[in-house]
């Protein structure tokens, strides 16, 4: 009782970005152009002193004594929240990455009436037009301080639902509920079924199904941090409505449940067995028989706010909920990521993860133009090369042969897509001069002395570097890129101009990238355009803050150019960085073995 009563007086946002010991800072002074609240996460404020640490969760930036507070004789709580409610605006580079995400947040629109609504949650909806009855739903829930449109915005699942046909809905926090805007996840009253926030969230699903004609039989739930912890919830609670959820950066059912609780579930510190874990799932539905959604979960390994011990007791409870072993009948390198996969006794997947590498507490993106690339970057929504929402939508079963279903192999940038070194030997696209191929082969090797093989470059203070090539042969070379700010922003862009493209064509290359942010004012990207009269990104990768991103070894990249079949378009490589306060951040780029076939 008491911790309730504390947390409805001073509305703790008990979300995992929000305790003492793992509060991100960013001080007044956000990147030219930017919104300082858009950079800003939740800041919280103990009796003795605010600590800070970066983004990354490294050594203390500040530590500023502030006047001191009564303190509340409980272990977490001596903690008082003085800012947010800003989160999710975006990091402010502008850069609109991925397909469509200027458009996500606009075609939303908010659902009344849609039940006696106990948990007083706010619901919106993606409908694309045209959708027939009896088409799946996703239910997407935000984390702390975020909105419908922002999490609609980073992760795109508008843009996969009028891919793919299914409509998707989004429950949205109040600040009557929870000053930070988190789902309760952890109050007992907010997880039960038949209770509070959850049981609110099934009355929009059953709000969804008389309206549109959802089928039962295919709706699944997803949700980020506080929303991932949420997902667990729906999952248990309503094993009956959900088919499959998908947590990022979450956790356990019933992790915590109360406010006392949540500190060591963030931690990872909670014990348990993995038949004491399903206990808590089988419990949650007294004398339910039937069967269990499927799990999908992505957790970055340096996830300092919510460890990545939570994605570890994921597992041990759905595998044992689903009567399967924790022993991966899959367990390879995915791109930036660590990924398994539990298959039950008739060979499913049952359960699978993806553990990237080097991500803090983010939802994971890749901003692109590839069948298996989307989302956008922001306050929590980073591009770590793995398009989450697609992976799950690929796991709920909801992508089609004719979107370009991907599995295993359509986003490891290596199987079959590095078009350099396969295609080494062509020579069509060195025949074609400057592009004017007709949509026939392009190839670009820069292994023509010191220059780009084909007419049309204008190299924009890139240059060939003879030091690193892709290819391994004599006299070959790459193009390379650096923008090195000082006290401002730089940008290098080389053009290869005059392409005219056919149907179907693809674009594959392959990169090396180092880039380095040394404050939290800075930013480093790198981006692939193509201009047919307007800038579009196929792919990129940016960073923010305090972070560094580097490949050391080639990588290869690939993106579909059909879109721009019938044009004649300029590729631009584009290498970027800003630091308003010092001259030491970096963005350099190494690109090689362009093949557009």
């Amino acid at each position: 009782m008491i911790d309730k009563l504390i947390n409805n007086l001073i509305k703790l946002p008990l979300d995992p970005r929000t305790h003492l010991s793992n509060t991100r800072w960013r001080p007044a002074l956000p990147p030219v152009g930017a919104s300082i609240c858009a950079a800003e996460e939740a800041t919280v404020v103990s009796a003795l002193e605010l600590r800070m640490r970066p983004a990354a969760g490294g050594l203390p930036v500040i530590a500023l004594p502030v006047i001191a507070l009564p303190v509340i004789a409980l272990p977490v709580i001596a903690l008082l929240v003085v800012t947010g409610g800003c989160a999710g605006g975006g990091d402010g580079d502008g850069q609109g990455s991925g397909i469509g995400t200027t458009t996500a947040a606009a075609t939303i629109s908010e659902v009344t009436g849609f039940g006696s609504n106990p948990g007083n949650l706010r619901m919106w909806e993606f409908v694309p037009p045209g959708l027939p009855s009896g088409a799946p739903l996703v239910v997407v829930m935000h984390g702390c301080t975020e909105s419908a449109d922002v999490i609609a915005t980073e992760t795109e699942w508008n843009e996969l639902a009028t891919r793919f046909g299914f409509a998707v809905t989004y429950p949205e926090q109040q600040s009557s509920n929870n000053f930070q805007l988190c789902f309760n996840w952890f109050q007992t009253g907010d997880i039960s079924r038949g209770q509070g926030e959850a049981l609110s969230i099934a009355q929009m699903v059953d709000s969804m199904k008389s309206r549109h004609g959802s089928d039962p039989a295919r709706v699944f739930v997803t949700g980020m941090s506080a929303g991932g912890f949420m997902t667990t919830v729906m999952m248990a609670a309503y094993p009956d409505v959900f088919a499959g959820g998908a947590v990022n950066s979450g956790g356990a059912y019933r992790c915590a449940s109360s406010l006392l609780e949540t500190t060591s579930c963030q931690q990872g510190s909670v014990n348990r067995s993995p038949a004491q874990w399903g206990d808590l799932v089988r419990g949650a539905f007294s004398g339910y028989s039937g069967p269990y959604p499927r799990l999908v979960a992505f957790h970055g390994s340096s996830d300092f706010t919510v460890n990545a011990a939570n994605l570890d007791q994921s597992v041990a409870q759905w595998t044992n909920v689903l009567g399967v072993d924790q022993a991966p009948e899959v367990d390879e390198t995915f791109r930036t990521a660590t990924h398994r996969v539990y298959r039950d006794a008739s060979g499913a997947d049952v359960v699978e993860t993806y553990t990237i590498g080097g991500m803090g507490h983010a939802l994971t993106v890749d901003p692109g133009a590839a069948v298996d690339q989307g989302g956008a970057t922001g306050a929590f929504s980073e591009d770590h090369d793995v398009y989450s929402s697609y992976y799950a939508a690929l796991f709920f079963g909801l992508v089609s042969d004719d979107g370009g279903d991907g599995g295993d192999d359509a986003g490891d940038g290596g199987d079959g897509s590095d078009g350099g070194d396969d295609s080494g030997g062509d020579d069509s696209g060195t025949d074609d001069g400057g592009g004017d191929g007709g949509g026939g082969a392009l190839l670009e090797t820069f292994s023509a002395g010191g220059a780009p093989d084909n007419a049309g470059w204008t190299l924009g203070g890139w240059a060939v570097d003879s030091s690193r090539d892709a290819d391994g042969a004599p006299g070959s070379a790459s193009l390379g890129g650096a923008a090195a700010p000082a006290f401002n922003t730089v940008t290098r862009t080389a053009s290869w101009s005059g392409l005219t493209l056919g149907a179907g064509q693809v674009l594959t290359y392959a990169r090396q990238l180092s880039l380095s942010d040394v404050n939290v004012a800075a930013s480093a990207r790198f981006q692939v355009i193509v201009n047919d009269g307007a800038d579009h990104v196929v792919d990129s990768k940016a960073i923010s803050g305090i972070a560094s991103y580097a490949e050391t070894a080639w990588t290869p990249r690939t993106a579909d150019l059909s879109a721009y079949a019938g044009k004649t378009v300029t590729l631009k490589l584009v290498v970027s960085a800003t630091d308003p306060l010092s001259s030491i951040s970096s963005a350099r780029a190494w690109v090689d073995q362009i093949s557009i076939e």
